[in-house]
Parts: structure tokens; sequence; C-alpha cells
């Protein structure tokens, strides 16, 4: 009988341990009310942004002639350093909203998947335009060195942004690191093939 209350007091000491882990990791998340308004008002804020921007972000050799001081090689430039800063930045924050938001029923997780799609899709607006501006900015002067590997990296950024859509919005985080790097490398060879 002692033995029996031992072997009984070890499980119910190991349920309680689980029981006080699961409380603490519900305990370190973010409410899906909280998550999904921060994501609402990010995307209107980006939305609002293209909309604003779009006649800027695809006007094309027109928006050059149109504004003084504007050349080709920074309207270029301007392009690919809006898309290195609004990946850098959306990327993170939504591995952190997947890592800590609280998500516990089908609807929620409808409801964050399709945020976070909305958000990756105006990154991939401002993708296409900073790809475009590279491509007019190669048409009128040629394709150099730097060029072509300002265009790879964006193609790369794009896998990256695709891989994100394929893993992380599929419940499998884990694989998102493996594969960007694993896109990198294989990017890295193709270039040195190239060269």
């Amino acid at each position: 009988h002692g033995r029996m209350s031992i072997q009984d007091s070890i499980a119910q000491s190991t349920y309680q341990r689980s029981v006080d882990g699961a409380q603490e990791s519900i305990k370190a998340k973010l409410g899906f009310i909280e998550c999904a308004t921060g994501l609402t008002l990010i995307n209107l804020l980006f939305a609002s942004f293209v909309v604003v921007q779009i006649r800027y972000l695809f006007g094309g050799a027109a928006t050059i002639a149109a504004t003084s001081g504007l050349n080709y090689s920074e309207y270029a430039r301007h392009g690919f350093f809006e898309l290195c800063t609004v990946a850098s930045l959306v990327l993170p924050l939504l591995l952190i909203a997947d890592a800590v938001c609280l998500r516990q029923s089908n609807k929620t997780q409808i409801t964050f998947k399709v945020l976070s799609s909305t958000l990756i899709a105006l990154v991939m607006v401002v993708m296409v335009s900073a790809m475009q501006r590279m491509q007019l900015y190669t048409s009128e002067y040629g394709l150099s060195e730097l060029r072509f590997y300002t265009q790879a990296f964006m193609v790369w950024l794009a896998t990256v942004c695709v891989i994100f859509v394929g893993t992380v919005l599929r419940a499998n985080r884990g694989l998102f690191a493996k594969l960007s790097y694993g896109a990198g490398l294989i990017s890295i060879a193709a270039l040195h093939i190239i060269n």
C-alpha cells in the first residue's frame, strides 16, 4: 500500500509539472485578438502606402521624367532598398507572430493565415516594383555585375517569401530556416557556375 501511494504521488507530481509547463507556455503566448489587431493595422498601413505610392512604384520612365532630380540609377536603388527594408521588417515580424500568437481554433488559424498572406502579398508588390525598376535601369544602361547580383538577390528574396508561405503558414516553422538557407546555398552555387 505504501509503494502504491509513492507511485501515485510521483504520477501526480509529473502530471502537475506538465500542467504547470503548459500554463507557462500559454502565458508566454500573445492573445489572438491582440495579435490579429496588430497584424491588421500593419496590413492597413502597408496597403495605404502601396495605394498612395502606386504611380511612383510602377510609373517607370514616366515617373523619372516627371520627377526633377530623379534618374534611372536612383529610381532603381530606391526600389531595391525599399524592398530590403520591407522584407527585413515583415518576415521577422511574421515569424515572431507565428511563434507567440495563441490560435486555439480553426477560425483563428485561418484568420492568422489570411493576415500573414496579405502582408506577404504586399511585400511581393514592392518586390515586383523593385524588379521592374531594375529591369528599366538595365535596359537603359546595360547589365553590369552589380545589377546582375542585385537581381539575383531579389529572386532569392522572392524564393524566401514563397518558402515562408509553404512552411510557416502550413504550421511547419522549423523547416523555414533550413529551406531558406538551402535556397541561399543553391543560389550561391548557381552564381558561381554562371560566373
